[in-house]
């Protein structure tokens, strides 16, 4: 609207009793030199949102963390998100050096905490040059009306009947404070519960088998004593397990109820004070309660029943242990089996993560083989290497349950975060051309003009660009989600686009009129012209450049496509060995002729993916229930070797001895589930990676060290609690014996 339209909008919208009335320019074309805003073959491009108050408002939404607001037309304030990732710059340029502006604020949207935004100050749009603030119809600058207590229907009307602009159309731009309350960004907590939720039921389950373990010795003397009047052994074992029932749902109730308490007063003193959006409902805590109780019920009442069972004979048992070996290696077998079959057909995250999933439980069932074969690797030959080995293979199972543990709670957050790593550098890697090309290209997907190339060439010197064509239709049989058909002038051209030669089968099948498949798929594709028949040709397969992959599904030359008098639409130009000089002075070339900003494309590495801290959380929370368990598991190894170490100093040898025991027993823990959980956590990515080319493996190296160090620390943690208990030094021999 106009500045005296506008004006009379505003006093209207006052006059109908509407408050707080405000403008507030918003636009999407701001292009700050240093920001990525371009540089993407496909995909979304990331758009810095500008937005500068014109009368009333106070920053709208904007919340100022630091700094001040913008006071004249060579200020601005950056979001919080876009000055990290500029680097905290004091003074910026935009538009290719056209205006140099002062950063004197940074400001947070409450409601979109992650903005890529700048706030100007006033007039700072106006100021702009005319070849720059006009030249952009696809997404140009707009103006906003705010106002309080108004309807936004009666508010529609007043700015109606003033500009002209239809009612209608003025309410499907228009959003209400309910609008930002329900569409305000979600954390992944929220997008993903189960992050807290499983490590929650785990470290119950957990709470369960460790409660039992402390309680039956005494309610397993108190039913011997029971037994022994005459009393069967049933009604006591009920009563045994009735009263570790209620032991356990009392203890997960109240601590349930203390931390709902807890969290309650957290969210009245302590979370409106960080928070920089507005809180959510106090959320439903029925279901949580109850899945814990189960969780805990569950583990406490099978471990009861379990160490309840009278004692097998030692063939019986032996019987057992072979049976239970026996259909845990075919399960294994089962599960690895599987995983090769899916490799085949993994098509989604979704399918990746099952895989991920099965992949730790195959690893589990294989451990204790595992901590077998690592326990028969013969020590140096020593007394004490000899009773170390003996003795480290009698407590194997101890051993192998530990393993178990540790590698259980650390292998699948580190498989999920090695696949979430490499979906998100793979789609970052998808979209980017190859490093030294330059795409000149319209947002709407096709070619520049003529005038805007020769622009282009006269101001930054490049010359000689692969001109990419395609057909109007499509081909049948292609295995991705794109059907085009890209045509070039020659082999060379093609391999130039794909940054790599052509291998001679391909080029000879394109040389006889054929296509070259660049989709993943195994048969012939068939052309299927909007003009013409279909026409099945002999197709090559390679692999391509994801970010024409991602484009296109073939390949084929113009000689074979006028052959064939194909309908052709101009695409692109792509100029290739370019210099980082070469592309700037490409970008002012095209601001200086008015062209979209969005025109040129090239190569930026992709910034490393940010791991959030709910999943760091995550992890140590789990990392939290591997240190507890491996503390009470050792317990049972360091009091097992109290007596054997009371017994190495009865007969005379050191009391190094008992310390080398329990040292080869946590090397092998170490040695065994430390390799064991990372290639756990590579594996699943790194396979699926294998068979599907648009996957990257991505490690992120800090979750895997923190992985890592979790494993050792809780191994050596553990052990020096242990190692405390086997040390006798001051007892004497007498006392010993």
């Amino acid at each position: 609207m106009a500045s005296t339209v506008e004006s009379r909008a505003l006093h209207d919208l006052e006059k109908a009793g509407a408050h707080n009335v405000g403008t507030q320019v918003q636009s999407s074309d701001l292009t700050v030199d240093g920001a990525r805003t371009t540089g993407l073959a496909t995909g979304l491009q990331t758009i810095v949102e500008y937005s500068e108050v014109a009368r009333g408002m106070s920053g709208g939404r904007m919340i100022v963390r630091s700094g001040r607001v913008p006071r004249t037309s060579s200020e601005v304030a950056f979001s919080k998100a876009l000055d990290k990732k500029l680097g905290h710059p004091t003074r910026i340029s935009v538009f290719s050096g056209a205006r140099q502006l002062d950063v004197v604020g940074i400001f947070v949207d409450p409601y979109e905490t992650d903005l890529l935004g700048v706030y100007g100050g006033p007039n700072l749009w106006q100021s702009l040059p005319s070849s720059i603030r006009g030249s952009f119809p696809q997404s140009s600058s707009s103006v906003m009306v705010s106002w309080d207590t108004l309807p936004i229907p009666d508010g529609a009307s007043v700015l109606s009947r003033i500009s002209g602009i239809p009612a209608d159309s003025l309410m499907n731009g228009s959003n209400s404070r309910s609008f930002y309350l329900s569409a305000s960004q979600r954390s992944l907590t929220q997008r993903t519960p189960g992050l807290f939720t499983y490590p929650s039921l785990g470290l119950m389950a957990l709470a369960g088998i460790v409660m039992v373990g402390m309680l039956m010795p005494v309610f397993r003397a108190e039913s011997g004593a029971i037994t022994k009047l005459g009393v069967a052994s049933r009604p006591i074992l009920l009563g045994v397990l009735s009263a570790i029932a209620m032991l356990v749902v009392s203890a997960v109730v109240l601590g349930f109820l203390g931390g709902v308490m807890l969290g309650w007063l957290a969210r009245l003193w302590v979370i409106p004070h960080l928070l920089t959006q507005p809180m959510s409902p106090f959320p439903p805590l029925g279901g949580v309660l109850l899945r814990l109780c189960v969780a805990a019920l569950a583990s406490a009442l099978m471990s009861a029943a379990v160490m309840s069972m009278p004692r097998r004979g030692h063939r019986a048992a032996r019987r057992a242990r072979r049976w239970t070996r026996s259909w845990r290696r075919a399960v294994a077998v089962g599960a690895v089996a599987w995983c090769l079959y899916r490799l085949a057909v993994v098509h989604s995250i979704e399918d990746a993560l099952v895989l991920g999933i099965v992949m730790t439980l195959a690893a589990l069932l294989i451990l204790p083989d595992a901590v077998q074969l690592v326990l028969r690797m013969p020590l140096p030959p020593s007394v004490n290497g000899t009773i170390a080995h003996r003795l480290a293979r009698a407590q194997a199972a101890r051993v192998t349950t530990v393993a178990m543990l540790l590698c259980g709670c650390l292998a699948l957050p580190c498989s999920l975060t090695v696949l979430v790593s490499s979906v998100q550098v793979s789609n970052a890697a998808q979209a980017l051309v190859p490093s030294g090309q330059l795409v000149l290209q319209d947002p709407s997907g096709e070619a520049p003009s003529a005038a805007m190339v020769r622009a282009v060439e006269k101001k930054s010197g490049v010359r000689g660009p692969v001109t990419v064509e395609s057909i109007h239709g499509m081909v049948d049989g292609s295995a991705s989600n794109c059907f085009g058909v890209m045509v070039v002038s020659s082999i060379d051209d093609l391999a130039r686009l794909n940054d790599a030669p052509i291998d001679g089968a391909a080029a000879k099948t394109l040389k006889a009129g054929g296509v070259l498949d660049i989709s993943g798929a195994t048969s012939n594709l068939t052309l299927v012209p909007d003009k013409g028949r279909p026409t099945t040709l002999p197709t090559a397969h390679m692999e391509f450049r994801p970010a024409w992959a991602q484009k296109y599904a073939a390949a084929m030359l113009a000689s074979t496509a006028a052959a064939m008098k194909l309908d052709l639409g101009k695409d692109a130009y792509v100029y290739t060995d370019v210099t980082d000089r070469q592309i700037s002075l490409t970008k002012k070339a095209v601001f200086s002729a008015g062209g979209d900003p969005r025109v040129v494309s090239y190569h930026i590495d992709p910034e490393p993916p940010p791991i959030p801290w709910e999943w760091w959380l995550a992890v140590g929370a789990l990392s939290v229930i591997a240190l507890l368990a491996t503390f009470v598991s050792t317990r049972a190894l360091g009091a097992d070797l109290r007596q054997h170490s009371a017994q190495f100093l009865a007969i005379g040898l050191p009391p190094a001895t008992g310390r080398w025991v329990l040292a080869s027993q946590l090397g092998v823990l170490t040695f065994t589930v430390v390799p064991l959980t990372i290639a756990v956590g590579i594996l699943p990515t790194a396979l699926v990676a294998a068979v599907n080319k648009g996957l990257e493996l991505s490690v992120p190296t800090g979750v895997m060290a923190l992985a890592a160090g979790v494993l050792v620390g809780a191994v050596a943690i553990s052990g020096a609690g242990a190692m405390v208990g086997v040390t006798a030094k001051e007892r004497t021999v007498d006392a010993l014996v």
